[in-house]
């Protein structure tokens, strides 16, 4: 029973599209359901998916409280949120989180509004536990390891798939992503890329440290990288 979360716009559908293909393409059933609310750009998404070893094993499609086997946290906020921590259990959940902090529409109304991020991350973890999730602030290590911030969802699916929280084959993943058709290569480089950080979690640690970065000063440098 596998979640994916984040905010309209950057992908998290895509990501139960893929998810869908890639079960399809590995021979396996799956049963899908996407929650996009009322907004669907900017606002909570939601995706259900239930992956079994044949179709007529699902039932129900949507995920009951404490069934979450893995979650994919495109978005600390909605993540957080106690819709989707109903939904996990700890022994059983694990989740990849991106940890970035994306400002919410209540600083529209309050001027001193800010992210309870530790808050928010300790809600993840005092659910299932600290050895049960990973935080890396995905939207960050994209923009600056692929020039964008977009990969960021495919990037933490890399990271689930290598955690152990997809059972799907890497085959099956990369076919479904060149089915998609789009921005291939830089799809497949993320989703490689996510693996990577979760097996040299240091490396995330610096390149998001700035200090630790010698940036290129002239324009014409910042082209050439």
């Amino acid at each position: 029973n596998l979640v994916v979360t984040g905010i309209g716009g950057t992908g998290v559908v895509t990501i139960g599209a893929l998810l869908a293909m890639a079960v399809y393409l590995d021979g396996k059933g799956a049963g899908m359901m996407e929650m996009a609310g009322l907004a669907q750009k900017g606002g909570a998404v939601h995706i259900h998916c239930r992956i079994s070893k044949k179709p007529e094993d699902i039932n129900a499609i949507r995920v009951a409280t404490s069934e979450a086997d893995a979650v994919i946290g495109g978005d600390l906020v909605t993540t957080a949120g106690s819709r989707i921590l109903s939904l996990m259990q700890n022994g059983r959940s694990k989740a990849v989180v991106n940890g970035h902090e994306t400002i919410t529409g209540e600083f529209t109304r309050d001027s001193k509004f800010s992210i309870p991020s530790d808050q928010l991350l300790l809600a993840i973890e005092a659910k299932i536990g600290s050895n049960s999730v990973k935080f890396h602030d995905f939207s960050e290590l994209s923009r600056k390891m692929l020039g964008d911030s977009i990969y960021a969802n495919i990037m933490i699916l890399g990271a689930a798939w290598q955690n152990g929280m997809v059972p799907l084959s890497m085959a099956a993943l990369k076919r479904a992503i060149e089915l998609n058709g789009t921005n291939v290569e830089s799809n497949i480089k993320a989703f490689q890329l996510g693996r990577w950080i979760i097996c040299d979690p240091d490396i995330a640690i610096s390149l998001n440290d700035d200090k630790k970065i010698a940036l290129p000063a002239s324009i014409g440098e910042r082209i050439e990288r």
